[in-house]
């Protein structure tokens, strides 16, 4: 004779034996990216549209399935044979902001370089708006943050390195204006063995700007302190690129300017 008592309780045994290695193969499987920098502070600015939390890309994917009016406005654009040479992924979706006249939505994990798609609302119809690589560029009080680098002749960093030359990377087109006299204090933070330097430009006064080049002298910054065991990094963008890393080839041309 069948005791189902125990056949109940083998049942709830199992079912809580499947659900916490499922819970495990999510955990292992997971970006490894955002496994290390879980505890990314800010906000990041995706697809020249929407600011979105990296930890966005944590959550379940599959927007295209989705019942939002802009979820179904995805399924129609992905299934449009006119755009179909776009190449569009057609799975694996997540919504990064949606409007009554617009939407957007990133695919892809971190680690694999994600994309983003944008939609238009036109006469009731949802329609392709673009689609290109998702830079996740940090925002830090809702202004947008340069990446910068190692200037090409500051000697190897040592945990006795209390200051550092950087060159500014490109930013916003600003008519041929020092990115040098924008540069702001840069921003610090610890977490744990990683130092985050990021830097912020004073915004430019509302207008049209040209996009022509400038070379700015490098700059040099005073770190908060002896670098010690700490392991430097730019807080420009996400996943941030550690000092080493940043460096370029070619050698800084003229004098210095102090920011501290």
């Amino acid at each position: 004779m069948i005791d189902w008592r125990k056949v109940l309780s083998l049942c709830v045994a199992l079912s809580f034996i499947a659900l916490a290695s499922a819970g495990k193969t999510q955990a292992e499987t997971g970006d490894p990216v955002l496994k290390r920098w879980a505890d990314w502070p800010y906000l990041t600015y995706c697809g020249g549209e929407a600011i979105a939390p990296v930890s966005l890309f944590t959550g379940p994917a599959g927007a295209e399935n989705g019942a939002l009016p802009s979820e179904g406005g995805l399924r129609e654009v992905l299934a449009d044979p006119e755009i179909s040479w776009i190449g569009l992924a057609q799975t694996g979706y997540r919504l990064l902001a949606e409007s009554p006249e617009s939407a957007s939505f990133v695919s892809g994990e971190i680690s694999e370089g994600p994309r983003f798609l944008s939609l238009r609302k036109v006469e009731g119809q949802w329609k392709f708006g673009g689609s290109g690589p998702c830079f996740l560029d940090t925002v830090i009080a809702g202004v947008e943050t340069v990446s910068w680098s190692l200037a090409a002749d500051q000697p190897a960093l040592e945990p006795g390195t209390r200051r550092i030359r950087i060159d500014l990377g490109p930013g916003g087109c600003s008519s041929g204006a020092s990115q040098d006299d924008r540069a702001r204090k840069p921003i610090f933070r610890q977490m744990g063995r990683r130092l985050l330097m990021t830097t912020v430009l004073e915004p430019l006064p509302p207008g049209i700007y040209t996009c022509q080049g400038v070379i700015d002298p490098p700059l040099t910054v005073k770190l908060p302190g002896r670098l010690g065991t700490r392991t430097l990094y730019d807080g420009g963008s996400f996943p941030p690129r550690s000092a080493a890393e940043t460096r370029r080839p070619y050698p800084a041309s003229r004098s210095a300017r102090l920011r501290q």
